[in-house]
């Protein structure tokens, strides 16, 4: 049987299918490209626009003017080398080149889009603000160079979250020493899955034209998409109500739901946020119908919207985890924390890095890399602020990219993705990651690990392996680490920066 028959025969319920009969935005002749924290990516990024030849379709959160995309070097004072502010005006001098920019226009909470339409004034490049007006964003992150490539992107474009594999801490490459890591994931595609990134952006570029501009400047794509690989690719939105459509797109969450619906053997999710009611139900369920099921979280302990840590706290008690006791001890779920390190005067330093990536990945079958968080507002409608608002008004635009693998052993994308981002926090080698599951699963390799960074760091000569360690429901990082009885005598701990402004996410 063809491939791609047996996958449609195999894997039907998998696909998204927005609520008809046929899977929407499915294609099977993809090349893809995972790229793995923001160092990676911002470098694809520039060097994808410097080669741009027909047209630049860019969206964002948050786009900095001064943004510094790539450095020379790493020093106290780094050297700049690529700010993408001046890469994209020298290409949108170029007569052929069209740059287009779509940015989030928030009425309540902080955005760049008036810093951004001042900086491009003087050039070609048409920038518009796309209106916001409660907890919900055009959160949408995405590059689209010539329509035949497209970046599905993790970090909005602020200094702060530039960073390296590495997640060096004091790297003043992320604007100035005290900014803390960040992890993030993007990824690159090329193939027909193109075609729908691209069609997101024209549609809620036209609609702008409709509803702004007397229908002027519209953009009709020219660009035929050629096959670049096998990799089964099926691009998923949210839409925000009452804009492209009358009820919008609740794309993403049915990615998730029909994914952990399928599960057999594990779930992983890192996400910046756990708050979503329909998820963590979903998740419940799955581990009560899947007596073998495990469930690997790796997830921030205090998220940067203040209110959202008791509410993600509340949803890891509905999935049946007592938080008075370390989160490693639950015989068939973990949940984690991720951390920077280094050495200083002779101490072990400490640092909790924070994970803004939205990745989820399933039975080295299914993965997705993409913008939405799993909160109301990416997925489905803001619950989180139900007490201010309607939240059924209230939805991001967002934009994922999920993988679908229907032999891991001869394409094997998911799982080559899942060895090299997991390889970055468990410092195992390859070997183990690439292997058969272990006697435990993959969760017994994740508890050992945060397990023995646990000894290590309360032993006479405290030392890490990986980066990760358990989830605490403690609300500060001395009291996080207090919980498994970690000294601070030999060790260096960073002390958590401020929150910011209740809503101001990225």
């Amino acid at each position: 049987m063809p491939r791609i028959k047996l996958f449609r025969a195999t894997h039907e319920n998998w696909f998204v299918s927005l609520g008809g009969s046929e899977p929407s935005r499915l294609t099977h002749d993809n090349g893809v490209q995972a790229l793995i924290d923001n160092e990676t990516t911002l470098k694809k990024i520039i060097d994808a626009v410097n080669s741009a030849a027909h047209s630049v379709y860019l969206m964002q959160s948050e786009y900095h003017p001064y943004f510094v995309a790539v450095y020379d070097s790493v020093t106290d004072v780094p050297r700049p080398k690529e700010s993408l502010t001046d890469v994209l005006s020298r290409k949108a001098a170029e007569s052929d080149i069209q740059v287009y920019i779509l940015l989030n226009n928030n009425l309540v909470a902080p955005d760049s889009f008036k810093a951004i339409s001042d900086a491009f004034s003087d050039t070609s490049v048409r920038v518009r603000g796309f209106p916001a007006h409660g907890p919900h964003a055009m959160h949408a992150k995405a590059l689209v160079v010539d329509e035949a490539e497209a970046y599905i992107i993790g970090p909005p474009f602020r200094q702060d979250f530039w960073d390296s594999r590495d997640h060096i801490i004091d790297d003043p490459r992320r604007g100035s020493k005290g900014v803390p890591p960040k992890h993030d994931v993007s990824t690159c595609l090329r193939g027909s899955a193109v075609a729908s990134v691209t069609e997101y952006f024209v549609q809620l570029w036209n609609y702008l034209s409709d509803a702004h501009f007397d229908g002027s400047d519209k953009i009709a794509p020219a660009m035929p998409h050629v096959p670049a690989g096998a990799q089964t690719i099926q691009i998923v939105r949210s839409v925000t109500p009452k804009t492209l459509t009358k009820k919008g797109e609740t794309g993403i969450l049915e990615a998730y739901r029909r994914a952990i619906h399928n599960a057999k053997d594990f779930i992983y999710l890192e996400n910046q946020y756990l708050t979503n009611k329909s998820v963590a139900n979903t998740l419940r369920n799955a581990l009560k119908d899947r007596p073998e099921l495990q469930l690997i979280l790796l997830l921030n302990e205090n998220p940067n919207v203040p209110s959202y840590r008791q509410r993600q706290n509340d949803r890891l008690k509905r999935l049946g985890i007592d938080l008075r006791h370390p989160l490693i001890d639950h015989p068939r779920i973990g949940v984690f924390t991720l951390w920077s390190k280094g050495l200083e005067a002779d101490k072990i330093r400490l640092q909790r890095c924070y994970i803004h990536s939205k990745v989820g990945i399933v039975d080295d079958t299914w993965a997705t890399i993409g913008s939405a968080n799993l909160d109301g507002p990416s997925l489905n409608a803001a619950e989180e602020f139900k007490l201010f608002v309607n939240p059924k008004k209230y939805r991001s635009m967002e934009l994922n990219a999920v993988l679908l693998d229907v032999d891991a052993a001869v394409y094997g994308e998911v799982k080559r993705f899942r060895r090299s981002l997991w390889n970055e926090y468990l410092e195992v080698s390859d070997s183990i990651l690439s292997g058969p599951r272990p006697a435990g699963g993959w969760l017994g390799l994740w508890k050992k690990i945060a397990a023995d960074n646990v000894t290590s760091l309360k032993g006479p000569e405290p030392t890490m392996n990986g980066r990760i360690l358990p989830y605490s429901a403690e609300a500060n990082v001395t009291k996080q680490l207090e919980t498994f009885g970690i000294p601070f005598d030999e060790l260096d701990v960073v002390a958590e920066p401020l929150l910011p402004p209740l809503g101001q996410k990225a």
